[in-house]
């Protein structure tokens, strides 16, 4: 599978699989890694191939190499690691987190409304989803009539849930 990227030019080779890079700051960053005066640590800051999106979530590590002789940087090596299955996780992580939290938030909001007019809003908003039901599941036809009727019912619920302060509801 090598044969077929040997003896090409890097940045042209990583442009065929992600078009979207920045070439010059690429090359910018590829020359600063041969300043034997520049710290290895900022480097890696500056490192705009850290996570490189296309069809796979890559990271780019660079590397110097000194000469044995020498003692001077002679060549780059970059170790490319697979992160789709990370960052795909830390996405579905962040996503439930957001969710659980706006659960929690809910259930405080629920928690802090008045026990009866919170079971009048139930009881209601149950009677008008039934309603709602109902006229959707029985219509042959669904004309404008039949859509403002739902509507109206869907938005007295959503009035009654935001004057309960019930705001995600």
């Amino acid at each position: 599978a090598a044969d077929h990227i040997a003896g090409k030019e890097f940045i042209p080779l990583l442009k065929e699989s992600f078009p979207n890079i920045n070439e010059d700051g690429l090359a910018q960053y590829l020359a600063l890694l041969y300043k034997e005066d520049l710290d290895e640590a900022m480097l890696a800051d500056l490192n705009p191939l850290k996570t490189v999106e296309g069809e796979r979530i890559l990271s780019f590590s660079f590397y110097r190499v000194a000469g044995m002789k020498s003692g001077k940087i002679e060549s780059v090596m970059c170790s490319i690691e697979d992160k789709t299955e990370e960052v795909t996780l830390q996405r579905e992580l962040a996503a439930r987190g957001e969710s659980d939290a706006k659960q929690t938030a809910l259930l405080l909001q629920i928690l802090h409304t008045n026990p009866k007019l919170l079971d009048d809003f139930l009881e209601t908003a149950g009677a008008y989803e039934k309603e709602i039901h109902s006229l959707l599941s029985g219509a042959t036809d669904v004309d404008s009539e039949l859509l403002d009727t739902a509507f109206s019912k869907v938005h007295t619920i959503k009035g009654d849930a935001r004057a309960l302060g019930l705001d995600d509801v």
